[in-house]
């Protein structure tokens, strides 16, 4: 009909203590997004 869908769009962001974006998550399905986090913080 003429319409594009583009899907669902997730994005979470990791803020520091000053308030400034650290880290953009973009690439994440609900059910592993607490994984991703997780082994991003043990990383750093």
């Amino acid at each position: 009909m003429g319409k594009e869908y583009d899907g669902i769009h997730r994005i979470s962001f990791l803020i520091n203590e000053q308030g400034t974006i650290e880290h953009v998550f973009d690439d994440f399905k609900t059910s592993n997004h607490h994984q991703i986090l997780i082994d991003y913080l043990d990383s750093i």
